[in-house]
C-alpha cells in the first residue's frame, strides 16, 4: 500500500511541478495538492506499520521459546509478490 500510495503522490507531483511555475500554484490546484499530500502521508504511514509490525515480529520470534517439538513450525516465505511467514501450529 505504501510503495502504491507514494507513486501516485510522487506521479501528481510531477505533474504540478508542470503546471505551477517556480513552484508557485494559483488555487485552482488546492485540491490536487491536498490530495497528493494526503497520499504522501498514507504512505508514510503504511511503510512505518509494516516496519514496527516486522520488528514486534522479528523480536518475538527471537525471544520467544521456539520448539518445533512444542509448537509447530514457522517458515519464511519468499514469493514475487513479497515476503511472509507461514506456519502450522
Amino acid at each position: 500500500m505504501g510503495a502504491i500510495t507514494g507513486g501516485i503522490s510522487l506521479s501528481q507531483a510531477s505533474d504540478l511541478q508542470e503546471r505551477c511555475a517556480n513552484n508557485v500554484c494559483d488555487g485552482a490546484d488546492a485540491d490536487a495538492i491536498d490530495e497528493m499530500n494526503t497520499l504522501a502521508n498514507v504512505s508514510n504511514v503504511s511503510f512505518a506499520v509494516a516496519g514496527a509490525g516486522v520488528i514486534v515480529a522479528a523480536v518475538g520470534i527471537i525471544l520467544s521459546d521456539w520448539s518445533t517439538e512444542q509448537h509447530g513450525h514457522l517458515q519464511l516465505v519468499v514469493e514475487p509478490g513479497g515476503l511472509g511467514l507461514r506456519g502450522q501450529f
